[in-house]
């Protein structure tokens, strides 16, 4: 009866250690699946290019903003933006689009492109302090805006002639 006793202390104890075991890997498995997610800011999204007019491609990680809800959302409420990301703001028709930084936390860069992708007008905003908020409006029609880090455009050197390009682009 003892060595039975014994033999079924043993047994628990490996249990045991198999179990604590267990959890550690899950323990480090979820650490690992945390970090990565808190280091994907600008890797998550849809990759698209800025293109100027000598052929330098720079592209960016964007979250496609194509719907109302998506629209009015923007990027409000954000603390940050990675160097490369930035949100895309598509619209069916072209038309003059203004914006504004109701909620928006952080200075960004709007550029406007037309239905072809080619920039038309861009503009600084900084975030909004108290109502009413200014807008912010495309110089003529234009069917896409990008928002992107302030001071983007000023070092890309972005005018006329640029040019933008995602997958997702019907031309």
């Amino acid at each position: 009866m003892l060595d039975q006793f014994v033999i079924f202390l043993l047994t628990i104890e490996q249990y045991n250690n198999i179990t604590l075991s267990m959890r550690k890997i899950a323990l480090l498995f979820t650490v690992f699946l945390f970090f990565s997610a808190c280091t994907s800011e600008s890797v998550s999204g849809t990759p698209i290019k800025l293109i100027s007019p000598e052929g330098t491609v720079h592209t960016f990680s964007v979250e496609i903003a194509d719907d109302a809800e998506e629209r009015a959302q923007g990027l409000m409420h954000r603390e940050s933006i990675a160097e490369d990301a930035g949100m895309l703001f598509l619209f069916e028709e072209p038309q003059v689009l203004s914006f504004w930084m109701k909620n928006t936390l952080i200075p960004l860069d709007i550029l406007f492109f037309d239905e072809n992708g080619s920039f038309v007008s861009s503009a600084t905003m900084v975030p909004c302090e108290k109502d009413p908020c200014p807008l912010t409006s495309s110089k003529i029609p234009a069917s896409a805006a990008l928002e992107v880090r302030a001071g983007t455009a000023k070092k890309l050197g972005v005018t006329k002639g640029w040019q933008y390009a995602d997958p997702r682009m019907k031309r």
